[in-house]
């Protein structure tokens, strides 16, 4: 009897770790949570896509396959949660444990979530009632938001407000995991709303969910504003500027916050003139831009061309000359022959970049054999001036990613100096590493490599969570070699004696200082 309880102790102990966010999250509950989610968000696309008929006629199957199976995994999800929800501290001194995590709120909404496919079976329901019910999956998220806003209050306790906004929207040591978790949301935010103005230019789709693409609009764009709200209100804590203003400034001129203001502009613009909708739309696209914000490949192409813009400048300023001087000589070789080809230095101006730039649509080219002489020289020097600014890039790119390295280097060589790497050190790293750009694989070699080099030994496991890494010490090792054939009693007795002698050295110390 007591071994069945244990067995079922270790099974409810096992999937509490996989369903509930502990102290330290599992790699199971990681992939658990993630694969939730995911399932949520298709059963919410499939939603969509049912609204098309011509999708679901041929898909049908497939769609109530699918939520059958999602289903049952919630429903599996549900029971599970039940079966150790009991063991989260908030409960864990009540006598009816499992009873008081029954009537919790996500507890409800998971139930809620799976219980009107079973009342199907049983009454007849309507259908577009069970497709709204379908819609509160979305509620499920909170399994991953609350536990994020919980560890969030907790970092960011005794912060002010404008500290606690700016720690949510820009990553930093108070952040936490909310921080990504609102960058993803607000990248689903934007994707969705780039493919809604997309579909809105198919006339079919436009006419039957006009209603449904003018309101998603008006929601997606008060989220946007909010957003910048939030960050012109919160870019006061940045540490570019000397005071609150200056930072506020900085941030509205900076190419995020132009790009920010143009995503949401062409919706208050309609207000106030009359603009071609077909205007607004292409407008409405430059939200795809506020992607570079949370893209660390996109922002470090724009910090590439900020940096290289004198070189490629001085590329594109010479492309120009060739240019024009190209486009005014075969204007004079050309006008005679073909008058009405080139007809001005304007219009074979585009012949020139058409043929500068190697792409010859073949619309507009010389007959004269002069003509065709200084085509063919052309064409050879637009080679390489189109390839210039490319090299320019493509090196200045180059260079971007090894001073990353180096800084990442760098940063890993200060935290192992004192011998060891402590496991808030290592988030540090890591959150620097994506700040950087680095892929985890690339994060783990770099730190391998640097800690080989200064003789500091990564461990496979964490004691208590207070060092990941550490200096060998063959005297130290000798000792915990010794110690780890001692049984757990004895092991208590070292531990308690170590603690004595330290404690009767810290005394002796206090009484040599007084």
């Amino acid at each position: 009897m007591f071994a069945k309880t244990s067995v079922m102790s270790k099974v409810r102990h096992g999937l509490f770790d996989l369903l509930f966010e502990g102290e330290k999250p599992s790699a199971g509950y990681r992939f658990v949570n993630r694969a939730i989610n995911i399932i949520i968000f298709a059963s919410i696309a499939i939603l969509a896509l049912e609204q098309f008929e011509w999708i679901k006629k041929d898909y049908e199957h497939q769609f109530d396959s699918f939520n059958n199976v999602s289903v049952f995994i919630f429903t599996a999800e549900y029971v599970a949660r039940l079966f150790c929800g009991g063991l989260e501290a908030q409960f864990k001194n009540r006598r009816f444990a499992t009873l008081a995590y029954l009537v919790t709120p996500l507890a409800i909404l998971d139930l809620v979530v799976i219980l009107p496919f079973f009342i199907g079976f049983l009454v007849a329901i309507d259908l577009r009632i069970l497709r709204l019910i379908r819609l509160l999956r979305v509620f499920k998220l909170a399994h991953t938001i609350v536990p994020e806003w919980k560890q969030f209050q907790t970092i960011n306790e005794g912060r002010t407000l404008r500290q606690k906004v700016f720690s949510a929207l820009n990553a930093d040591a108070y952040s936490g995991h909310l921080h990504s978790t609102i960058d993803a949301a607000l990248v689903g935010l934007i994707c969705v709303s780039v493919v809604a103005v997309i579909l809105e230019s198919v006339v079919d789709i436009e006419v039957t969910f006009a209603a449904i693409f003018h309101y998603f609009d008006i929601f997606s764009v008060a989220i946007f504003s909010i957003e910048y709200a939030l960050r012109f209100y919160s870019s006061a804590e940045n540490e570019v500027g000397e005071g609150p203003i200056t930072n506020r400034l900085h941030f509205a001129t900076s190419a995020s916050g132009i790009i920010d203001i143009l995503a949401i502009l062409p919706f208050y613009i309609s207000f106030m003139i009359a603009v071609d909708l077909r205007f607004l739309r292409v407008m409405r696209l430059l939200r795809i831009l506020k992607l570079t914000r949370y893209s660390t490949a996109m922002s470090t192409v724009v910090e590439v061309v900020e940096e290289e813009m004198p070189s490629l400048s001085a590329a594109f300023f010479v492309l120009v000359l060739i240019t024009i001087f190209s486009a005014s000589l075969l204007y004079l070789v050309e006008h005679g022959a073909q008058p009405d080809k080139f007809t001005s230095i304007p219009q074979a101006m585009y012949w020139a970049v058409i043929t500068l730039t190697s792409i010859g649509y073949g619309d507009i080219y010389p007959i004269t054999p002069l003509g065709q002489f200084l085509t063919m020289l052309m064409a050879c020097v637009g080679l390489g001036m189109i390839a210039l600014p490319t090299g320019i890039l493509a090196t200045g790119f180059t260079e971007k990613l090894r001073r990353r390295k180096e800084e990442f280097e760098k940063m890993v060589e200060q935290k192992a100096a004192t011998g060891f790497i402590s496991t808030a050190e290592q988030e540090e790293l890591d959150r620097k590493a994506r700040a950087l750009g680095l892929s985890t694989i690339r994060e783990k070699q770099i730190e391998q490599d640097e800690l080989s080099t200064m003789g500091v030994i990564r461990t496979a496991e964490t004691v208590n969570g207070l060092s990941l890494s550490f200096r060998s010490h063959d005297a130290l090792e000798e000792i915990v070699t010794k110690i780890d054939f001692l049984s757990p009693h004895d092991k208590s007795v070292v531990m308690a004696l170590l603690a004595v002698n330290m404690t009767n050295q810290s005394a002796a110390g206090e009484r040599e200082d007084a």
